[in-house]
């Protein structure tokens, strides 16, 4: 379970280094470009709040099913089955 983890969390980092890797390429090659417009930064910055976003979501989700699969393993009662028992009584 722990190498289960290990790899999830190396992905997770990965989603990160990324984008960020890619993030620093780009702004060494426009600050030394000199010729840039604001219109290309504000581009530029939304790609990367973007591509974050996105990261953020897809390992949102990965976390998510491991968990609910986890704890369907253990026979937790999921909310939604809690609250339809609560009504039914």
């Amino acid at each position: 379970m722990q190498d289960a983890w290990r790899a999830y969390l190396e992905l997770a980092m990965g989603l990160t280094e990324a984008p960020r890797k890619k993030a620093q390429d780009v702004v060494r090659r426009v600050v030394g470009s000199g010729g840039t417009t604001a219109a290309q930064l504000q581009a530029l910055g939304e790609e990367l709040v973007s591509t974050g976003m996105a990261n953020r979501d897809a390992l949102t989700k990965l976390v998510r099913f491991e968990v609910d699969r986890a704890l369907g393993r253990v026979g937790l009662a999921t909310a939604e089955e809690v609250a339809e028992l609560t009504r039914r009584v």
